[in-house]
């Protein structure tokens, strides 16, 4: 419900997908006045996404500075006019986000900015929120007065995998799409197998035909063979 007149509300869905982990990473003392000569990178192809969300961490006393590029020339180089985000706290713990990124070639790039010993490690997590998992219905259409209740319908489809998965869904009238996210998280489990069907025996020779008959004879069951 807004407290203003709306010409119309957008209602956008994105998920559901899984971050990916990079653990124990090694890092090396770059050049600290340059973040092109940075020691890790990792490059992503990405289309359709709600949000691209990268942090680092670290347990070693270092100094490591965070860079997502997106290559908006299409050359496959990344350049320092790129650059469409960067964290750089006097740590290892430094995080970045961009939320409906445009679709096209990114790179990750983390900068060894203080390694004191030359070489490191640090753990990094890339999370980008994509698929058609989620789905939105029902959306009012038109302008929505002040005040009004307004509804909308969520649905989801469970990945195959057992895990959580993170969704996203941004909320806002339609000159402002993303002026409300709401953070999703679906975890899924193991559900037990249909128990399958217990194969029968052939116990028919070749060229013989069976006549399977119940016998209540002193409460056993006889198979009787007709040739």
């Amino acid at each position: 419900m807004s407290g203003m007149d709306l010409s119309g509300l957008s209602v956008q869905a994105y998920g559901l997908s899984q971050p990916q982990d990079y653990a124990d990473q090694t890092i090396m003392q770059d050049d600290p006045y340059n973040p092109m000569t940075s020691s890790w990178t990792c490059e992503y192809m990405i289309s359709g996404a709600g949000l691209i969300e990268v942090s680092t961490t670290s347990s070693e006393s270092i100094d490591i500075d965070l860079y997502l590029i997106h290559d908006s020339d299409g050359d496959g180089i990344p350049e320092p006019s790129e650059m469409i985000a960067s964290s750089a706290a006097p740590s290892a713990d430094e995080q970045v986000s961009v939320i409906l990124p445009d679709d096209g070639r990114y790179w990750v790039f983390v900068h060894g900015f203080g390694i004191p010993d030359g070489t490191s490690t640090f753990d990094c997590t890339v999370n980008i929120i994509n698929g058609n998992d989620l789905m939105v219905s029902d959306t009012p259409a038109g302008a929505i007065m002040a005040d009004t209740p307004c509804d909308f319908t969520v649905t989801y489809t469970a990945p195959d995998m057992v895990g959580e998965y993170d969704g996203m869904i941004f909320i806002g009238p339609t000159s402002a799409p993303e002026a409300l996210s709401v953070p999703v998280t679906i975890t899924t489990t193991e559900t037990q197998p249909p128990i399958p069907p217990v194969p029968v025996p052939t116990l028919t020779p070749h060229g013989m035909v069976l006549m399977i008959v119940l016998l209540a004879v002193a409460g056993s069951v006889a198979l009787r063979r007709r040739e």
